[in-house]
C-alpha cells in the first residue's frame, strides 16, 4: 500500500483544493493520501468526502509548529487524527501535543528531521535529548536534499524509529513524488505496521534546482490567487510558510 502522508492544501500554503489533490494521488497510482496542513484541519472533511469518491484512502493529519516564545522551534506531524489537538503549540506543552495524538491512536512523527536552511527543526534534538517518545522520521521528504534525506534515514536507523514519506507537496506535480509503503491491507494494519517499524519511504530524489522550482511555482500561484491564502490568514502564512 501506497500513501502520500505529508501534503498541504489551500487550507494552509498549498496550491491545491482536497478535490485537486485527491485526483492527483489517483492518478499517479496511490492507494491514499494525507492532508497535513500548517495548524490547520479546514480540508480533512473535503479530502475525506473526495476519497471516498474515488474509491481511496485518506489520512487526516497536521503539521503542528512548535514555539518557544517568538522563535518557531520546529515542526511535528500529527497522522490518522480524529480530531484537532487542544494545546497550545508553544515547546512546553510538546509532551502534551504529543499525548493528545496518541490518545486517538495517532501517529507522531518529526517531519524533514535535520532541517535546512529555510526549515527549522531543533525538535529533533529537543525530542532525543529528553527521550520523549515519537513514532516515526520522515526519511524521505520531497523538499529535502539527497544528503539530508540521507542523514534522515540515518537518524532514524541509529534511533529505532519508525520511517515514513511524503512528498510534502504544496504544488500539484509534487504530490506522490514521495510516499510511505507498507504490506498493509486496510487504513488500520498500515498505522500499526508504521508503529512497528514495518514500513519504508519511497521516492525520486529531486535536484535543488527542482526544489526551488516547486516552490517558485507555489510563489507564482499565490501572487495571482491570493483569495486561496486568505483562506489561512495572512499573518498566519507568513509565520509557517515553508515556501
Amino acid at each position: 500500500m501506497k500513501i502520500d502522508l505529508h501534503i498541504h492544501s489551500t487550507y494552509s500554503d498549498g496550491c491545491c483544493s482536497p478535490e485537486e489533490i485527491a485526483s492527483r494521488a489517483k492518478a499517479v497510482g496511490l492507494h491514499g493520501f494525507a492532508i497535513t496542513d500548517h495548524n490547520k484541519i479546514g480540508g480533512w472533511k473535503r479530502a475525506a468526502e473526495a476519497a471516498k469518491e474515488l474509491r481511496m484512502l485518506f489520512v487526516p493529519g497536521k503539521e503542528i509548529a512548535i514555539w518557544k516564545g517568538k522563535e518557531k522551534y520546529g515542526e511535528i506531524l500529527a497522522l490518522f487524527m480524529n480530531e484537532d489537538t487542544k494545546a497550545n503549540n508553544t515547546l512546553d506543552n510538546l509532551e502534551e501535543i504529543i499525548d493528545e495524538i496518541k490518545e486517538q491512536d495517532g501517529i507522531v512523527g518529526i517531519p524533514h528531521p535535520v532541517g535546512d536552511s529555510i526549515r527549522v527543526q531543533k525538535i529533533t534534538d529537543y525530542v532525543f535529548k529528553h527521550r520523549i517518545k515519537i513514532d516515526a522520521i520522515e526519511t524521505i521528504n520531497g523538499r529535502c536534499s539527497a544528503i539530508q534525506n540521507a542523514k534522515s534515514m540515518e537518524l532514524a536507523f541509529n534511533k529505532k524509529t519508525g520511517q515514513i514519506g511524503g512528498s510534502d507537496a504544496h504544488h500539484v506535480r509534487e504530490i506522490g513524488s514521495v510516499y510511505t509503503f507498507a504490506e498493509a491491507y486496510d487504513l488500520e494494519e498500515f498505522r500499526k505496521y508504521i508503529k512497528k517499524g514495518l514500513s519504508k519511504a519511497i521516492g525520486i530524489q529531486k535536484s535543488q534546482t527542482e526544489i526551488n522550482y516547486n516552490r517558485l511555482l507555489c510563489r507564482f500561484h499565490h501572487m495571482f490567487h491570493k483569495p486561496k491564502l486568505e483562506q489561512y490568514g495572512e499573518l498566519e502564512a507568513k509565520r509557517n510558510s515553508s515556501f
